[in-house]
């Protein structure tokens, strides 16, 4: 569940009305350690950007399976959305930054750090990158995928218990394709349409429930966010019939 309490660290999101505020979502278990209470103030004094947590931000702190800027509780964490406002592009150069990071690790609750610089791993020259927004990823995977599947924890109680998680699929040594080209497996090219890569519905013949109807820009937005999505640990990789 997204921390809906607003801290008392800047302005609430309705009044940052000269568009130079911020605010940010995080899980209330990365919000309940108090770090933001640490280094949100210290990041106003060094840009004078007022910030706030609230449930909708305009960036959102998750967990990432790469590509994160902080390692906490043995998990990676990432940012996204942070090219939807100038105010998010100067944090996340900030919390990246060495005086960022120093901040951040700094953060010590009786005297023990509990937050720790990403560990960078070179990038193999096979590894596919999916380009696109990934905070909108995330907002239309839960939208239209969620309906059959457990996309992440926020809708854990969610999906059909005969679909796989996300994150249980991505155990799939080809996922990257799997995911890419999920229109096209059963039983999606039935109910679903990509602009440019499907052909319409058949005439006479629509779909037995609410179709999805995504343009190229929303289908990259998801790929994106599975890129970001860690993988479950199911003992072992899954074997696909």
């Amino acid at each position: 569940m997204i921390a809906a309490a607003t801290l008392a660290l800047g302005l609430t999101h309705s009044a940052f009305g000269d568009g130079h505020g911020l605010t940010i979502s995080a899980p209330d278990e990365l919000v309940a350690t108090g770090v933001f209470d640490y280094i949100l103030p210290r990041f106003r004094l060094k840009t004078q950007i007022p910030v706030a947590i609230a449930g909708d931000g305009d960036i959102s702190v998750a967990e990432r399976a790469n590509g994160g800027v902080f390692e906490w509780d043995g998990r990676s964490w990432g940012l996204l959305g942070t090219a939807e406002t100038d105010s998010a592009a100067v944090f996340a150069e900030w919390l990246r930054s060495e005086v960022g990071q120093n901040t951040l690790t700094a953060f010590q609750p009786d005297g023990t750090q509990i937050f720790f610089a990403p560990e960078i791993d070179a990038i193999s020259e096979d590894e596919v990158v999916f380009e696109g927004d990934e905070m909108a990823g995330d907002r239309l995977a839960h939208q239209h995928c969620g309906r059959c599947h457990v996309v992440s924890e926020r809708n854990r109680m969610g999906g059909i218990s005969s679909t796989p998680s996300f994150g249980a699929m991505k155990n799939f040594s080809d996922w990257e394709g799997k995911f890419a080209g999920f229109f096209t497996l059963n039983p999606h090219p039935s109910f679903t349409q990509i602009e440019g890569f499907t052909e319409p519905f058949p005439e006479g013949l629509p779909p037995a429930i609410a179709p999805i109807l995504l343009t190229e820009e929303e289908y990259n937005a998801i790929l994106a966010y599975v890129s970001s999505i860690p993988v479950k640990d199911l003992g072992g990789a899954i074997i696909a019939n």
